[in-house]
């Protein structure tokens, strides 16, 4: 198996947003966002296995649906595309992430934000559901 991890053409963003409908992820990638993947070289035609969005907002950087398949998991594909969407940000950069979630995104050098409120309705609303707040780095 050959997985390449790189940046996405924005012109192709339809393909990552299959990816995700494919796995009924509730995702959809617009052409503001920057997009990475895993592709997996090897299939009879290359396929995305993966993927991470980085969505600029107006205060801050949103890191939002890393997704690896899960035939592909366990292999560091979601360490590999999280450095690769992070590397060189100098901005302040959020995330969501599930209670059973947290040390995952801690081993990606994420920490809770809990005393951080940020001037966004979707992600107050997601706190006020359960999920954390995570902030990098």
């Amino acid at each position: 198996m050959t997985v390449q991890i790189k940046s996405f053409q924005q012109d192709n963003q339809r393909a990552v947003n299959q990816f995700y409908k494919r796995f009924k992820q509730n995702v959809n990638c617009n052409r503001s966002d920057k997009i990475y993947v895993a592709l997996d070289k090897s299939a009879a035609n290359t396929a995305i296995v993966g993927a991470v969005i980085i969505r600029k907002t107006d205060n801050f950087l949103l890191f939002r649906s890393l997704y690896v398949a899960p035939e592909y998991r366990r292999q560091g594909l979601g360490a590999k595309l999280t450095q690769l969407a992070l590397r060189g940000i100098k901005e302040q950069v959020y995330c969501l992430c599930q209670s059973e979630l947290i040390d995952y995104y801690v081993d990606l050098n994420f920490r809770a934000a809990h005393n951080i409120k940020l001037e966004s309705k979707q992600i107050n609303s997601k706190i006020k559901k359960g999920y954390c707040l995570m902030q990098y780095p």
